[in-house]
């Protein structure tokens, strides 16, 4: 099992490579980006989604920008 601060050391050096391509995401009005991870039959699944919170303060996804097929990792 990874530690807190191992997992940090890892993804620190892709923070802002991560938020570049965030921030680059085509965008309406109120949606943010958010990359989700998954296991899925013993296998990671990686999209990025755009979110919006809704008026009852829920969040919603309205949108996937890219799915990242487990074969290509």
């Amino acid at each position: 099992m990874f530690s807190q601060s191992m997992i940090l050391g890892l993804l620190k050096p892709l923070l802002p490579k991560l938020e570049g391509f965030l921030n680059d995401q085509d965008l309406e009005k109120g949606e943010k980006s958010k990359i989700l991870l998954d296991v899925i039959d013993k296998k990671i699944h990686i999209q990025i989604v755009a979110i919006k919170q809704m008026e009852n303060g829920h969040f919603e996804i309205t949108k996937v920008l890219q799915s990242i097929d487990p074969k290509d990792i």
